[in-house]
């Protein structure tokens, strides 16, 4: 239930395709023509901004604009890696597959990942109620901005939430092995059949670990562009912030205003 909750966000902001690729080609061009229009409603909130926000305040539309920006690139890169995603989930599926038998704790994500979830989320929307309450931006344009900002907070999230899954499996495979190597059956073996069996182990355990680093590998490629765009945003979000007067936090304004009247 967890994993099918996180596919469907991860679908649900064109991080994932939402059909597996196959030999329909309807449900190709269904993925396509999704992550299509979550781009353009991006694209289109970076004309909204420009139009209304960037004679008002120059650092909040320069920070804005690094997120919309940030978030463009992450949705080109995940629709162009969208097979590649699909076939490092079937993989990594796989590898879960062949490590079945072995006993462990079910699997929860840390509190890392949904503190995330609950942090971004409850911050973007407070302050949005707070600027539109604070008329300093209409409610037009004011939702449809939270929605970038949730999209790098996903992204994030599919990355931890792929990290964490890799290291359930590499903790899987440390564990196959060590219970391999205790059996105590294979005291009662004669040498050549023992080192015969603690080779397949071996083989075995150099087999998974392979596949694993292949998956490791393939989130660096996944990853690449978005992960660099997401540290710019960033850095470009804590400079602003802290170098010039908060022109974002909508105390601002307001408190502005009454000392000028007063």
């Amino acid at each position: 239930m967890e994993m099918f909750v996180n596919h469907a966000v991860f679908k649900l902001f064109g991080l994932m395709p939402i059909f597996n690729y196959g030999d329909q080609l309807w449900k190709s061009l269904l993925n396509v023509c999704y992550s299509l229009c979550v781009i353009a409603f991006v694209v289109l909130q970076q004309f909204n901004i420009y139009i209304i926000q960037q004679e008002q305040d120059l650092s909040g539309w320069f920070i804005i604009t690094s997120v919309l920006v940030a978030s463009f690139v992450i949705l080109v890169q995940a629709l162009a890696t969208g097979t590649g995603m699909q076939q490092l989930m079937v993989e990594l599926m796989e590898i879960n597959s062949l490590l079945g038998g072995v006993k462990r704790r079910t699997r929860h994500f840390t509190a890392t990942f949904y503190t995330l979830y609950s942090a971004g989320i409850g911050r973007n929307v407070f302050r949005t109620f707070l600027l539109i309450h604070l008329e300093m931006r209409a409610p037009t344009l004011g939702f449809p901005l939270v929605v970038p900002m949730i999209i790098v907070l996903v992204r994030v999230n599919l990355q931890i939430y792929l990290m964490e899954l890799i290291a359930s499996l590499l903790d899987a495979i440390a564990t196959e092995l060590s219970v391999s190597l205790v059996d105590d059956d294979r005291y009662t073996m004669d040498e050549a059949n023992a080192t015969h069996q603690y080779r397949r182990i071996l083989q075995r355990t150099e087999y998974l670990f392979g596949r694993l680093q292949k998956c490791l590998l393939m989130v660096n490629t996944l990853f690449g562009w978005s992960t660099a765009a997401i540290v710019v945003v960033v850095f470009i979000a804590i400079t602003f912030q802290f170098r010039i007067p908060m022109y974002p936090m909508p105390f601002y304004g307001r408190s502005l205003h009454i000392l000028q009247n007063g």
